[in-house]
């Protein structure tokens, strides 16, 4: 693909056009579509004076997917609770201390789920307190499967279920205000709220948790702490295997908006192209290497996906993955955008030594670096067993 790219930014060229048109009618059977697409946009604008000897294939139609193949977003945190509620209400007032995330977690007793409300939670730390109503999650879903007994099964039912049923839907939780006026969040069982809290260094947590439902005690609510290390503290790669991971919440981290892994890189066809395909490198790297390879980004570049700097006459500077090295220089950065720079206005372009990639060292504790190695091996075993 990126050679296909490469060519289809050459402007006002014969050869380029004829180049595309080979690939889509003789190239790699699945490279051909994508060549059609190229051929028939150019065509349109830069190439539309070129004369070549056939017509570019037509290209199918894009479908969007079905709403329901969207990936699943429900997650488990790792390890413990450090509360449970043993019925549908609770007031809870919680020793927090060391906390770098917590996760607030409604589930349900019964097969179908049910509404629930996180009403007036409030962290308190040496100085003040903060509403959590007040700051963003870093990752949240409701309307999950709940974990209570599911429905009988009956022959109609196991006849049917000879593929695995798809990932349930889910939304995301709601902020609303109650009759009372007091902040609330609304979730439907089974839901869970992540919050990265290592920066407001809290001592405890109250909050009240209420069942929604018109039958009593079917939903239960659990709160789970993160302190592991993170930053200049996160453990060395050996000492892994000792720490708690769950490879649900390593796909909700890769998938979030948070760290934003799926932006770049690509795990068993979900992604973006401006990284290097994970699903080969977990296969082909140890949780060891897999560890490095997320500290130290800079320390091995794969090849073909060097940053390069394009320093301009207006003095500045453009650093992407190198879309093409034609007229125009094109370069792709770390948020998706294309930036095209003519010849004319650069000034010179260099090899960077760093990645695009960002320091995750910085903004992963060592139980999400844990269970996102923990994804990503899950992940690539799934793919070489299909």
């Amino acid at each position: 693909k990126k050679m296909v790219d490469a060519i289809a930014f050459i402007n006002s060229d014969a050869q380029a056009a004829a180049a595309m048109l080979e690939i889509a009618q003789h190239g790699p059977k699945d490279i051909r579509d994508y060549a059609a697409w190229w051929g028939q946009h150019r065509l349109k604008n830069d190439w539309k004076h070129v004369q070549l000897s056939d017509v570019f294939p037509e290209p199918p139609p894009i479908r969007k997917p079905p709403p329901n193949t969207r990936l699943d977003t429900s997650f488990t945190p790792p390890g413990e609770p450090i509360y449970k509620s043993a019925h549908g209400k609770a007031s809870i007032d919680l020793d927090i201390r060391g906390a770098k995330r917590i996760y607030l977690v409604a589930d349900s007793t019964h097969a179908k789920s049910g509404d629930a409300f996180w009403i007036a939670p409030v962290l308190t730390n040496a100085e003040s307190s903060v509403e959590l109503t007040q700051i963003p999650w870093t990752m949240a879903f409701s309307g999950g499967i709940p974990s209570g007994p599911p429905p009988a099964p009956n022959k109609a039912s196991s006849a049917r279920r000879k593929k695995p049923p798809r990932p349930p839907l889910t939304v995301s939780p709601g902020l609303t205000k109650l009759s009372n006026g007091q902040p609330a969040i609304r979730v439907t069982g089974r839901s869970v709220i992540a919050y990265d809290v290592n920066a407001l260094k809290p001592l405890r947590l109250q909050v009240t948790a209420s069942e929604a439902t018109a039958v009593e005690g079917q939903i239960f609510f659990s709160i789970f702490v993160d302190t592991s290390n993170s930053g200049k503290d996160i453990l060395p790669a050996h000492s892994l295997p000792d720490v708690p991971g769950s490879a649900s919440l390593g796909r909700a981290i890769f998938h979030s908006n948070h760290i934003g892994c799926a932006k770049c890189h690509i795990i068993n066809g979900y992604g973006g192209e401006i990284g290097p395909d994970l699903s080969q490198i977990a296969r082909k790297h140890s949780a060891i290497a897999l560890h490095e390879d997320i500290l130290k980004p800079h320390a091995a570049i794969a090849a073909g996906f060097e940053t390069m700097t394009v320093l301009t006459t207006k003095g500045t500077t453009i650093s992407g993955l190198q879309v093409s090295a034609g007229d125009p220089i094109v370069l792709k950065d770390a948020s998706g955008a294309v930036h095209s720079i003519t010849r004319k206005n650069t000034d010179t372009i260099f090899p960077s030594k760093n990645s695009l990639m960002p320091e995750l060292a910085n903004v992963l504790t060592t139980e999400e670096l844990s269970s996102l190695i923990q994804f990503l091996q899950s992940a690539a075993n799934q793919q070489s067993d299909m």
